[in-house]
C-alpha cells in the first residue's frame, strides 16, 4: 500500500482536501499559518466560488421541488374540502 506522503494543505488540490475526513482536514487547517490559509485560498478562490454556485443552484432545484409538493398538497386538500362540502349539500 502506497503511503501518503502529504503533510501540508499546499500538497492539495481543492477537490482532494474537501474529500479528506474531517479529522485531517481539521490537522491541516490547524497547522496552517493565516498567510498561508490565506493564499491556499486565494489558490484555489475560483474553485471555491464555483462550488458555491453549485451549491446554491442545487439549493434552488431543491426549494423549487419543495415548493412544487406543497403546491400539490395545499391542491389536494383544497379539493378534498371542496369535495366534502358538496358531498355534505347533496344529503
Amino acid at each position: 500500500m502506497e503511503k501518503d506522503n502529504k503533510k501540508t494543505i499546499f500538497d492539495y488540490t481543492f477537490e482532494e482536501y474537501h474529500e479528506l475526513p474531517d479529522r485531517e482536514a481539521d490537522r491541516l487547517t490547524k497547522f496552517a499559518t493565516d498567510d498561508e490559509w490565506s493564499t491556499w485560498c486565494e489558490k484555489y478562490k475560483l474553485e471555491w466560488e464555483e462550488l458555491e454556485k453549485t451549491e446554491l443552484e442545487n439549493l434552488k432545484k431543491e426549494t423549487r421541488v419543495l415548493y412544487f409538493k406543497l403546491f400539490r398538497a395545499i391542491l389536494a386538500v383544497l379539493i378534498f374540502v371542496i369535495l366534502l362540502i358538496w358531498w355534505g349539500k347533496t344529503d
